[in-house]
């Protein structure tokens, strides 16, 4: 007998030489008995064999191959070749045996047997062998208590007892079915199945046994169903090393909860996906956004879905509000975001950074609704000349237009009554107001208008103009001078008539016509029109008391004048008596009266 121990499991197998070598191959019932001794295991050979080969495995990797030839006891020591007893457990082995019938073949095996080494001994026979029948033998015997046993007939060995393991150096197929688990039974129905999983904790365990630090060595395990009492039924997957749950499928899930079709779509609850991610559900499918506080930060949680009504965004932290909505039906490119920014409403192209376009023809194009007094705030952000403009309701609900900055003034104001009031300079081209303009700031009270202005009434402070005429409702208005009007007024000749209804006394009519520069449709017939010539006596009486209120002035200036000159005449009267005083002293002192004389002179 020779004996090479710890051979690997994948070198030369016996199985490469049965299926690539031998035409035939009997598998018939077992040819050896096995039997145990106090110090080792026997197999009793039921016929002669040319050539047998043994290799057995065991616990903790043991593995060793031996080879018989014709005429030797097939059998094995519990010692190893360095004396050590080999250890308790279960080992399984396989028994390999040939009959030979061409003498060439026991030349080659005389010229390889020195060297003792079953791998050149299978690949002589690989190679040069020609042998008519093959026999294989396999099965399991254990070692307990450094006691050899042997299973009896239908018996397995007690897992209470020895490690329930066989360890197979070799591929292993089972043509049919498996069935794997203590509860298992003799015969088993497996219906299509093909892999039975079958006991009360199901597992599946990848261990992987890499040793470099290149490679990568988590393990993993699939599970099914909990094992606490009252636990969940489910299928997961799981990292064995962290012993975390990356992956579960719960019992009652519906059908096509998760479906990977062949473009790689996944469709959740659906097994026709349309696009990369499809969910489909009776009621507003939806997908949640939930922040848990778990780095950190605050709570939120978003949700996005939508239905027959609309799409929308749910803040469900929040009350369940629904910030954003989209509306079933809504027109192309009703909101469009361009690649400069730019928003479009309605449109594809937005020439601003806000561009409002419908469909039809609308006028309400924006509103601004609060409860509060709704304003636009214009801002140009330069670091170097910044300013602001803010326009819109003001506290008292006037339409105004201010700058926003520490005065607060407001520039231009329209109230609720329709009043427009400007609160500083007015510079204009042309104007055009149907009913009052008022300029009245008081540090600057200057309304200019370069062009023309046209209103009913103008309240100014001072108006610096080119052409102001007054529009009435019965057309365009000429303005009259009413100091012209009564200078024309002062030539008229007065006339009494004799008419049917008594005597009239009026001007002459022709002569005040021209005077007013035109006619009515009575006054074309030679007549006067009372209400023109009540309105001629109007402006007379308005232009005499602009008159006399400006006589009034010239005489307060006149008055003013004249009490200066009395009081110069006073003062000189005053003068001229102190002389005459000196005079009469210079006479009393015997002075020559030539000499008072130059001094008054002086």
């Amino acid at each position: 007998m020779r004996n090479v121990s710890h051979l690997l499991a994948k070198d030369i197998l016996i199985g490469f030489i049965l299926f690539a070598v031998v035409p035939q191959l009997m598998a018939a019932e077992d040819f050896a008995e096995l039997e145990a001794d106090p110090v080792g295991m026997n197999w009793n050979l039921s016929e002669e064999y040319d050539m047998v080969f043994l290799t057995i495995s065991g616990p903790n990797y043991f593995e060793a191959e031996y080879t018989f030839e014709h005429g030797e006891r097939v059998g094995i020591h519990l010692y190893d070749e360095r004396g050590n007893l080999l250890e308790d457990g279960v080992y399984t082995y396989q028994m390999t045996a040939y009959r030979l019938e061409s003498s060439r073949i026991f030349d080659i095996l005389a010229r390889v047997r020195e060297n003792q080494s079953p791998e050149e001994m299978r690949l002589a026979l690989r190679t040069f062998g020609d042998p008519t029948s093959v026999q294989v033998q396999t099965g399991t015997f254990a070692i307990q208590g450094r006691v050899p046993l042997v299973p009896h007939e239908d018996e397995t060995t007690d897992q209470d007892e020895l490690e329930r393991a066989l360890v197979y150096t070799d591929d292993i197929i089972v043509m049919g079915s498996e069935c794997v688990g203590v509860d298992c039974e003799q015969n088993e129905s497996f219906s299509f199945d093909t892999i039975r999983l079958k006991e009360n904790n199901l597992r599946i365990h990848f261990q992987d046994t890499s040793s470099n630090t290149v490679y990568p060595t988590v393990d993993w395990r699939i599970v099914a169903n909990d094992s606490n009492p009252h636990g969940n039924a489910l299928f997961a997957i799981e990292n064995a090393d962290s012993n975390v749950r990356i992956m579960t499928l719960r019992a009652n899930a519906g059908e096509n909860s998760l479906y990977v079709d062949d473009q790689g779509e996944v469709g959740l609850g659906t097994s026709n996906p349309q696009e990369m991610l499809h969910l489909m559900d009776g009621n507003s499918p939806s997908v949640r956004l939930d922040q848990d506080g778990s780095s950190g930060f605050t709570a939120q949680s978003w949700d996005l879905g939508g239905n027959e009504t609309n799409f929308f965004i749910r803040d469900v932290t929040n009350s369940e509000q629904l910030p954003f909505r989209i509306r079933a039906g809504a027109g192309q490119n009703a909101l469009y975001i361009n690649t400069d920014n730019r928003i479009g409403f309605g449109l594809a192209n937005p020439e601003s950074y806000l561009h409002v376009k419908p469909a039809g023809a609308y006028n309400d194009m924006l509103r601004l609704e609060t409860a509060g007094f709704p304003q636009v705030i214009y801002e140009r952000n330069d670091a170097n000349t910044p300013f602001t403009w803010i326009s819109g309701m003001d506290n008292d609900r006037a339409w105004v237009i201010r700058p926003d900055d520490n005065s607060n003034n407001v520039f231009f104001k329209v109230d609720t009554q329709g009043d427009v009031t400007l609160y500083d300079d007015l510079t204009i081209d042309s104007l055009i107001a149907n009913n009052t303009v008022f300029a009245n700031n008081v540090s600057s009270p200057n309304a200019t208008f370069s062009n023309t202005l046209t209103a009913q009434t103008i309240t100014a402070t001072t108006i610096n103009y080119t052409n102001l005429v007054q529009n009435s409702p019965r057309g365009l208005a000429r303005q009259v001078d009413t100091g012209v009007l009564l200078d024309g007024m002062e030539n008229l000749d007065f006339y009494t008539y004799g008419t049917e209804n008594g005597v009239v006394f009026a001007p002459n009519a022709l002569a005040f016509n021209r005077l007013l520069g035109g006619l009515s449709a009575n006054e074309s017939k030679g007549g006067i029109s009372i209400g023109n010539l009540a309105t001629a006596a109007m402006a007379g009486v308005k232009e005499l008391v602009q008159q006399l209120a400006a006589r009034d002035e010239d005489i307060a200036t006149l008055q003013d004048h004249a009490a200066h000159l009395e009081k110069r005449l006073i003062a000189l009267e005053a003068r001229l008596s102190e002389c005459e005083c000196v005079k009469n002293s210079s006479k009393k002192a015997g002075e020559p009266a030539d000499a008072t004389m130059e001094m008054g002179d002086r």
